[in-house]
This record gives structure tokens, C-alpha cells and sequence, in this order.
């Protein structure tokens, strides 16, 4: 009888041993699920692309001019520089700009007896109108654009006293100028983009259009925010 009760007495205590252990084991594994939860790095948020949750845009880079003169049996030449733009997104969509290109270069011309053949020639305009996003993505965005404003150009840098007008040329003047056409970006960052503009760009020199064709490649730097921190 007493061995019986013996017996009894330490399968009892064998598991009461035994359910201990596996509460500390049940216990230990939600710790540690939990810590692992806790200690689990974020990953932060992506770097690559646009977020357009910027206010201002500033470009700068190379520009390319294609000219042509309405004189006559015209004059066509290639103009190169640079140019500059700041536009303000009044929402993700659509922005205002303000856009700055200056262009030269050397214009073929007829030699008659002044023995000028090749002058040099350069424009600046002054730009401004709407941008609209058509296109919006992290990594590609592609917007329209039409601008207006004016150009001064210069045209009888190497004339030395020749009349413009007697080689088919213009009188320097200001003229008006205007822009239509396509913006693509290559979104490297939220804040860094590589741009390419793409313009019909008519001047009216002389009282006559010239349908000139431009183009820009260069880089965009976003700042500011659309959403004011509160």
C-alpha cells in the first residue's frame, strides 16, 4: 500500500514537472516572437523615383535652337547655349514657369562684295505659361507645355557696319516669341531628375515668323513641399 501511494506520489510530481517546463517553453517562444517582431528592421521608403510632392522645380542645361530667316530665299543655321527654368506646382499636376534660353551661332550668308559669309548671330528669350503633367510615374513623367513672352536678337555682331538687312538678315531687335511642346523627366530621386525638352518655338523677327525648332537636355532640382507641416 505504501509503495502504491509512493508510486502515485512521484508520477504526480514527474508531471507537474513536465507541464512546468512546457509553460517556461511556451513562455520563452513568445518572448522571443515578440522581440524578434519588435527588433525586425523597417524598411525605409523607396529613394527611387518622383513622390510629386514638390513645390518648385529649377532646371538648367544645354539648348539647342534650330533658325531659320524669312528674307529672301531664307538662311538656316544650327544655335547652341544654355538655358534656365523655375516652375511653381500649384498641385501635382499643374505648374507655372518662368524660362530663360540664350542661343548663338554662325549663319551662312550670301557675300555680295562685303566678303562676309559666315556672321554670328545669337537670340534670348524670355518665356513664361502653364506646365501640365500628362504622365506621372515614380520613374517617368511627361508633361506638356505652352509658353509666350519675348527675344532679343542680335545680328550684326560680325557685320562691321553692314546693314543686317543687305545679307538677309534682321535689324537687332526684341521680338515675340512663344513655345509649345513636350517635357520628359527621368526621375533619379524624390529630388533629382534628368530633363528633355522638346519645342515648336515660332520668333517673329522682322515683321515675318520664323518657325524655329528647340530642344534642352539637362537636370531638374525639386524642393520645397505641396503640404505644409503642421
Amino acid at each position: 500500500m505504501f509503495s502504491i501511494q509512493r508510486s502515485f506520489r512521484v508520477h504526480t510530481s514527474l508531471a507537474a514537472a513536465l507541464a512546468f517546463c512546457a509553460a517556461l517553453a511556451t513562455i520563452g517562444i513568445t518572448s522571443t516572437q515578440q522581440l524578434a517582431a519588435q527588433t525586425k528592421p523597417v524598411s525605409a521608403p523607396s529613394a527611387a523615383g518622383a513622390d510629386y510632392e514638390n513645390r518648385w522645380d529649377i532646371f538648367g542645361g544645354f539648348s539647342y535652337s534650330y533658325f531659320s530667316t524669312t528674307i529672301g530665299h531664307g538662311h538656316k543655321t544650327n544655335l547652341y547655349g544654355g538655358g534656365a527654368q523655375a516652375t511653381a506646382w500649384l498641385s501635382p499636376m499643374i505648374g507655372l514657369s518662368a524660362a530663360v534660353r540664350q542661343v548663338s551661332g554662325n549663319i551662312p550668308v550670301d557675300p555680295i562684295v562685303t566678303g562676309i559669309t559666315n556672321p554670328r548671330i545669337s537670340e534670348t528669350l524670355f518665356l513664361f505659361g502653364p506646365d501640365v503633367r500628362l504622365y506621372r510615374k515614380p520613374r517617368l513623367t511627361v508633361a506638356g507645355n505652352i509658353r509666350a513672352g519675348g527675344t532679343y536678337g542680335i545680328f550684326d555682331t560680325d557685320l562691321k557696319g553692314v546693314s543686317p538687312n543687305s545679307l538677309g538678315l534682321y535689324n537687332n531687335q526684341l521680338a515675340f516669341a512663344a513655345a509649345i511642346g513636350g517635357t520628359f523627366d527621368f526621375n533619379l530621386s524624390p529630388r533629382i531628375s534628368v530633363r528633355a525638352i522638346t519645342d515648336f518655338q515660332p520668333t517673329y523677327f522682322g515683321s515675318s515668323i520664323q518657325k524655329e525648332f528647340a530642344g534642352q537636355v539637362g537636370i531638374v532640382y525639386k524642393l520645397g513641399s505641396l503640404h505644409k507641416i503642421q
